[in-house]
C-alpha cells in the first residue's frame, strides 16, 4: 500500500516541552501514590518531607509556564519596523 502525502511530520519545539514537562509530573505522581497508601504509618516528618516536594515541583511548574509564556509572546509578535503584509511573495510587489 502506498502512502498518501509525506511521510516526514514537523512538529514545533513547543510540543516537545509540553510532553516533558507532562512527563516529569507524571512521574512525580508515581512517586507520590506509594507515599499517600502508606501516609498513616509514616507520621508527620514524612507529610512534612512529601510537601516539600510537591513545592518543588510547583515552583518548576510556575517557572516553565512563564518561560513558554514569554516564548510564545515574543515569537507572536512582529518586530516594530516590519510592517509587510503576510502571504505576499516579493514578486508580488514588483
Amino acid at each position: 500500500m502506498e502512502p498518501i502525502g509525506g511521510a516526514w511530520i514537523q512538529f514545533n519545539i513547543r510540543y516537545y516541552m509540553f510532553a516533558l514537562v507532562f512527563l516529569v509530573f507524571d512521574v512525580e505522581t508515581v512517586f507520590l501514590y506509594p507515599w499517600a497508601v502508606a501516609f498513616h504509618r509514616l507520621g508527620l516528618l514524612a507529610f512534612i518531607e512529601a510537601l516539600i516536594f510537591i513545592a518543588i515541583l510547583v515552583v518548576a511548574l510556575v517557572y516553565a509556564g512563564r518561560k513558554a509564556a514569554k516564548k510564545n509572546f515574543k515569537s507572536r509578535r512582529a518586530p516594530h519596523g516590519d510592517a509587510r503584509v503576510v502571504g505576499k511573495r516579493d514578486s508580488d510587489n514588483c
